[in-house]
């Protein structure tokens, strides 16, 4: 598969798992994308006996769970549509999650809807098309420090890691456009912060569709070159005859 359309993929990811965290950590202290943040409020929350806070983190974990958990089920009943098919949860969920932002002005429990489709973006993400992760920059960091470290020591990187490489800049900066987007447009509104969560839903719709054609032309590929040795096998055996 060409390297560009994976990038360009990969960048669409990434952008709204910063652009979508920046807004629920100041809003709600808490993260729909990045679950490790999750997991440390959780404990800071255990620490001070707050046990309802300790449920919205874990909810959120959950949530974010059953989505990927989701994911999985659906791509091996429907292989190739399995993001296709969740597009439009993921696009219901928004919906919800803004419903219910706007009629209790700004609940925090609406986080719990819009984990699971993030657990559906990454387990999207590391799976055969872009294989990387696209909602955290930590291994990236440390892909690219490995990938310096091996120019210094042989004088160069190969191609396939000079590709690792480029992915794993591309999420980083994807990642950081996507907070300061989110930033920019939080402050830009005013007190009246609703429905800045619209455009994840058909952005994130558009790339599940986007990913899915991705991944069944990656299928129909391999199956096109064994045909093709196959028959030319079998004029080979007919141009040679009966032996």
């Amino acid at each position: 598969m060409e390297n560009t359309p994976r990038l360009i993929m990969a960048a669409g990811f990434a952008f709204l798992s910063g652009y979508t965290d920046m807004i629920c950590y100041t809003r709600h202290q808490s993260m729909s994308v990045m679950m490790t943040g999750n997991m440390l409020m959780a404990g800071c929350q255990m620490a001070d006996a707050h046990l309802i806070d300790v449920l919205y983190y874990v909810l959120i974990i959950l949530c974010f769970m059953v989505g990927a958990a989701s994911y999985r089920v659906v791509e091996a009943k429907f292989p190739g549509s399995g993001a296709t098919r969740l597009a439009w949860a993921a696009v219901l969920l928004v919906a919800v999650a803004e419903a219910l932002d706007y009629a209790t002005d700004g609940c925090k429990w609406l986080v719990c809807f819009l984990s699971p489709i993030f657990g559906v973006l990454n387990t999207v993400s590391t799976g055969n098309v872009i294989s990387a992760t696209t909602t955290m920059a930590t291994g990236h960091f440390l892909s690219i420090s490995g990938l310096a470290a091996t120019a210094y020591l042989k004088g160069g990187i190969s191609d396939q890691d000079y590709d690792k490489a480029k992915m794993s800049g591309v999420v980083i900066a994807s990642i950081i456009l996507g907070i300061i987007i989110g930033d920019l447009v939080e402050d830009s509104v005013g007190k009246e912060k609703h429905f800045l969560f619209v455009p994840v839903a058909p952005a994130v719709a558009a790339l599940f569709i986007w990913h899915d054609r991705l991944a069944r032309l990656s299928m129909q590929a391999p199956m096109s070159s064994s045909e093709s040795e196959s028959e030319s096998e079998a004029l080979e055996a007919n141009q040679n005859g009966p032996k």
